[in-house]
């Protein structure tokens, strides 16, 4: 026996009659009473946030997290097991290939798959002889959308203290690799000018041939467009 304790600190156990011993209960396994737990805000959604979830957030001057992203990129997105190209935008097939919810594939994204989904053969993969599956492109998604908002946040300026609806339509262009082309809306944002942003947002190349070729990428982007001109409007009725 250790030493560590003085004689005077060890106390003997009282006589076994003096104990009131009582049978053992076992609980049955009861349902949880009270109300069910509050929605993680972090859950991945189909739908965006409510007001009061985006309110919480930016009411303590805190950043969307990336998951509140997720539902509108997988929905404008769709899901590829296997590396495609767009016909009606890459008629082709000479650009580059995505996977999953948009991730645009090449040898350079080697480092990401084999530490996200090791499981996959990534030659293979660019091979377009394996694929992958929605909770592997899940994995992928959520690492892209992780990168994407550090690269917003640093170019459009107050990004974060946009309400919610425009914060996903910007975002949903720069993702697709849209908004980070257009110069001239970025300046335009960044100087408060939303109605001509909206305008100088349509007034690209890939937008005309988009819409030429029946592209959902015209759609999308008249979405976009669209929020910026609501945010405008708003500004305008406030008297900002």
């Amino acid at each position: 026996m250790s030493d560590f304790f003085e004689k005077e600190d060890i106390v003997a156990p009282p006589p076994m009659e003096n104990i009131d011993l009582k049978p053992i209960r076992i609980l049955p396994e009861l349902e949880p009473v009270g109300p069910p737990p509050e929605e993680d805000p972090h859950e991945w959604r189909d739908e965006p946030m409510s007001a009061e979830e985006v309110g919480a957030y930016q009411g303590k001057g805190e950043q969307l997290p990336p998951r509140a992203f997720f539902g509108h990129i997988r929905k404008e997105e769709g899901f590829r097991p296997k590396p495609y190209t767009d016909p009606k935008v890459d008629p082709d097939k000479r650009g580059p290939k995505a996977i999953g919810h948009g991730h645009d594939i090449s040898e350079r994204s080697r480092p990401i798959f084999e530490r996200l989904v090791p499981e996959v053969d990534f030659d293979e993969l660019l091979a377009g002889r394996a694929e992958i599956d929605e909770e592997q492109a899940d994995r992928i998604m959520e690492h892209d959308i992780s990168l994407r908002l550090e690269q917003i946040r640093k170019k459009v300026v107050n990004f974060d203290l946009y309400p919610e609806y425009l914060q996903i339509a910007l975002f949903g262009s720069w993702f697709r690799n849209g908004l980070p082309h257009y110069p001239n809306t970025l300046r335009l944002l960044n100087e408060g000018k939303y109605h001509e942003a909206a305008v100088e947002f349509l007034d690209s190349n890939e937008y005309r041939k988009a819409k030429k070729s029946g592209s959902g990428v015209a759609g999308r982007m008249e979405r976009y467009s669209e929020a910026i001109k609501r945010y405008a409007n708003e500004l305008d009725q406030l008297g900002l």
